[in-house]
């Protein structure tokens, strides 16, 4: 987890911070607190699981050491690994303190010991952590080759989406087809209704990706009753096939009590011997 360390009260933002005497770190003469308001967004697997605030001071150092502002937890990150440092006029810039895993700035690894300037919506990965810091702030400074790569990255989201949920959309008229197939054998029309809905569903929920990984679940969950179908079809024809057997019989016993009656009725009609 990352946790900040909160400045000292009594510590004025443009005061030198005795925590970088610490570091092997030499805080810049033009370091200072940003005129705007930035933070920083934790994500991790997608999901934003974290956010704080990073323009009260003019740098915050990122760690394994208690002495960090962002405190990290990840066996691939140095005890000082990097530098959020900004200029008083607004402009962000991260430093790699020579870590061993490096620090990548949108999937791009940085140099050692170099200032590398960002931009609004940069994502920050140190080391091998699976977490992504990214960069807020206002919108005028996002750069624009910021903006093209997010309108990738949604779009080939999107379409990661839609081809998910058309395969589970596919798996699923595939599932009921199998189970229903012996039951609508030669009803050619009801299996190209299955098909047309399908494709129906397909087309007017291809934008929403949530459903796809429920249509999974559900696949799979017919599937399972699709075999449990099997069986209980065996066992019907099993039931079948004896009660067929037992009809047989009960004919046979049928046929026999009628020759039975007929015998009796016969030697009731035969005239008394004189």
């Amino acid at each position: 987890m990352s946790t900040p360390v909160d400045q000292s009260p009594d510590q004025s933002p443009n005061e030198p911070d005795p925590k970088a005497e610490l570091v092997a770190y030499t805080v810049p003469h033009w370091s200072g607190p940003p005129r705007n308001e930035f933070s920083i967004q934790i994500l991790k697997d997608g999901l934003i699981i974290d956010k704080f605030n990073v323009h009260d001071k003019g740098h915050y150092v990122f760690g394994t050491m208690d002495l960090c502002d962002f405190i990290l937890d990840d066996p691939t990150i140095s005890p000082f690994h990097a530098v959020l440092q900004f200029k008083s006029e607004g402009a962000a810039y991260i430093y790699d303190l020579s870590s061993k895993h490096g620090t990548s700035v949108n999937n791009k690894q940085v140099n050692q010991k170099e200032y590398v300037e960002l931009h609004v919506g940069d994502v920050i990965q140190f080391g091998g952590s699976p977490k992504l810091y990214v960069l807020e702030g206002p919108i005028d400074l996002i750069s624009p080759g910021n903006s093209n790569e997010e309108e990738c990255a949604m779009e080939v989201a999107t379409q990661e989406k839609q081809d998910q949920l058309a395969a589970s959309l596919n798996d699923l008229f595939i599932s009921v087809s199998t189970m229903v197939k012996g039951e609508l054998q030669g009803t050619n029309n009801l299996l190209e209704l299955l098909e047309k809905m399908n494709l129906r569903v397909a087309e007017e929920y291809k934008g929403f990706g949530d459903l796809a990984s429920g249509l999974s679940v559900f696949v799979e969950q017919l599937k399972s009753k699709s075999n449990n179908f099997d069986d209980y079809v065996q066992q019907i024809d099993a039931i079948e096939n004896q009660v067929t057997e037992c009809e047989v019989v009960i004919s046979m016993l049928d046929r026999y009590v009628s020759v039975l009656e007929s015998k009796v009725q016969s030697a009731y009609q035969i005239p008394p011997h004189s």
